[in-house]
């Protein structure tokens, strides 16, 4: 006899809704002006001017850009989490395994290393442009590089192919974007950096086909290492996993879900490390404004759990489901254009939430279901926050 899908966990939550309203309120509180990091500005001075500590900093805040959060720390943890969880092995208490269950963590996260490093190092004269506040180097950690490795193969040929296309079409496509048409035509600034994720998984990781070095080898990865635990499986299987710690887990998950980790303790260290980058020098993360990095977090806290919440149903038949592309996207977007008010916040959350997974997955199994599987949630990042920002540039309270 079939058993009954588990129930939604309302006490978890409950407590993950508290735990975003705490930390929205905590973006209203004024933190002593300490120096132990730099503030944005002099940290972007730093690397304009060749300080070596500083563009490292800046390569690994690189893991936290996907969810707006330019925080070195929060990236430094993010990477330390999923090395943490695979070498925990049998004992790991993780549910959600790592990049995955593929056993390509280690392969990705070199192929985004080439990718940032390079970027940084040829895209120096970005930095020394004092016009520029923001440097899109980000981009290859997110979309078409490490998708290249899940596509094609852990083998180092195709890892160094990877980091490589990263570089070329990666952080020029995407300021070239953002110069041309996002900032003059008043576009969320996502737009941007969502643009060549799209037009490289599309044709990119295509062209890759083409490539004889491309095809898939015996030495290849295609699975876990044997004492690694399985991720979660869809249907039946999932009946004593789906609880309420399953739900929070679930939750932090979904930080780390646009790196391709897939990793709830990354993604609960990522968000640790930005807290306490904020303790260190408010003026450090998030471009400058620790405030406003507590209001985007606790956005991207509430989305996640109301999302999950909202389509329990759809983890129970598939296994996995499009609820991090708010926290990308559209969520925080919002508050960055309309400000961190609280009816800003809760429009966010609930226009993310409700929305944008069903149309990343309905855009990922029909139009994209024969390229990458981030297809369908980069298209989503890039339609709906201009149709929700362009409509609500007319609503009072927001645009007028």
């Amino acid at each position: 006899m079939e058993k009954a899908r588990p129930k939604r966990p309302v006490g978890a939550f409950v407590i993950m809704l508290a735990l975003g309203l705490a930390v929205y309120a905590c973006s209203f509180i004024t933190f002593p002006a300490n120096s132990i990091l730099p503030d944005y500005t002099t940290w972007l001075q730093q690397i304009a001017a060749g300080n070596f500590l500083a563009k490292i900093a800046w390569v690994f805040a690189d893991w936290a850009e996907p969810c707006y959060q330019a925080t070195a720390l929060g990236g430094i943890l993010m990477i330390l989490g999923c090395v943490i969880s695979l070498h925990t092995g049998k004992k790991s208490k993780m549910t959600f395994g790592v990049c995955y269950g593929t056993g390509l963590f280690y392969r990705i996260l070199v192929a985004q290393l080439i990718a940032i490093v390079g970027s940084g190092f040829l895209y120096q004269g970005m930095f020394e442009n004092k016009d520029i506040g923001f440097v899109p180097t980000f981009i290859a950690v997110a979309s078409f590089t490490p998708a290249i490795v899940i596509t094609y193969g852990g083998e180092w040929r195709k890892v160094f192919t990877a980091g490589i296309l990263g570089i070329i079409c990666g952080c020029p496509f995407a300021y070239f974007t953002y110069a041309n048409f996002v900032q003059p035509w008043g576009l969320p600034g996502c737009v941007a950096w969502v643009t060549p994720m799209i037009v490289m998984g599309f044709v990119g990781i295509e062209v890759c086909r083409v490539l004889p070095w491309m095809k898939r080898q015996r030495s290849d990865p295609e699975k876990p290492a044997p004492e690694k635990k399985d991720v979660v499986v869809p249907g039946q299987a999932n009946i004593s996993e789906m609880n309420g710690l399953w739900f929070v887990k679930r939750v932090f998950t979904d930080f780390s879900e646009p790196n391709f980790y897939g990793n709830e303790l990354s993604g609960l260290l990522f968000v640790l490390g930005g807290v306490i980058s904020v303790f260190l020098n408010p003026k450090n993360p998030c471009y400058g404004d620790g405030n406003l990095f507590l209001a985007i977090l606790a956005s991207q806290l509430l989305a996640s759990a109301l999302g999950i919440f909202l389509y329990w149903h759809r983890y129970y038949e598939l296994g996995w489901y499009n609820t991090f592309v708010p926290l990308a996207s559209l969520t925080p977007a919002f508050l960055l254009f309309y400000g961190t008010s609280f009816h800003v916040l809760i429009t966010a959350v609930i226009i993310g939430a409700v929305f944008m997974p069903p149309v990343a997955d309905w855009i990922g199994r029909t139009v994209a279901k024969h390229h990458a599987g981030y297809i369908g949630s980069v298209v989503a990042m890039w339609i709906l926050p201009i149709v929700f920002i362009s409509a609500f540039n007319y609503i009072p309270g927001f645009g007028c």
